[in-house]
């Protein structure tokens, strides 16, 4: 189940990238110039592959499984965009205690790259002991979604042709299931 694996957020970003960088595993970037005062670049930073860790093949089908995720039949829907296509995964872990693992006590995550066939972007969400429910999928692919929206908004993301809508919510099914009954009481 994972439990007993720790990576950081770093690292679990790092290998996410590496699946959606067709297999190559990227050096960190924090920032990507320095500027003086003036505006004027002083640094200028560029993208350094490190190795290949999946050959392009094993790439590509992990992208496809992972874009099943955020399907309707998916762990997270929940972080389904309506312009662009996700491939991501949930994680659900119980914490740590004396003599195992709390069956009460939970860190969620989240983690995420779009558009799918053509990165620009990969998050990492990741909730510790959230408050309401303790899946990956309910806690913190909400979260990815709402960052997404935005970043993609702010980035100047250009949407994709032909995106699948996002799946709604329950919230949403129960509120068009309402309306769909009183609509038909009301003929």
């Amino acid at each position: 189940m994972g439990h007993g694996i720790a990576v950081t957020r770093l690292q679990m970003v790092m290998a996410m990238s590496a699946i959606a960088n067709n297999g190559w595993l990227m050096r960190p970037m924090l920032m990507k110039r320095l500027e003086d005062r003036d505006g004027y670049i002083a640094v200028q930073y560029e993208p350094q592959r490190v190795r290949q860790v999946v050959s392009d093949t094993a790439a590509r089908q992990m992208v496809q499984a992972l874009k099943t995720v955020v399907s309707t039949e998916g762990t997270a829907a929940k972080a389904a965009l309506t312009n662009y296509t996700v491939a991501g995964k949930t994680g659900t872990a119980q914490k740590a205690v004396v003599g195992g693992y709390s069956t009460t006590r939970f860190v969620t995550s989240f983690i995420g790259f779009f558009p799918a066939d053509n990165p620009e972007l990969c998050i990492s969400v990741t909730m510790d002991e959230p408050k309401e429910g303790h899946y990956g999928g309910d806690t913190a692919a909400p979260v990815f979604k709402q960052i997404a929206d935005r970043a993609a908004s702010y980035l100047n993301i250009r949407p994709e042709d032909n995106v699948q809508p996002a799946p709604e919510t329950p919230a949403a099914a129960e509120d068009a299931r309402v309306i769909r009954t009183a609509a038909a009481r009301s003929q």
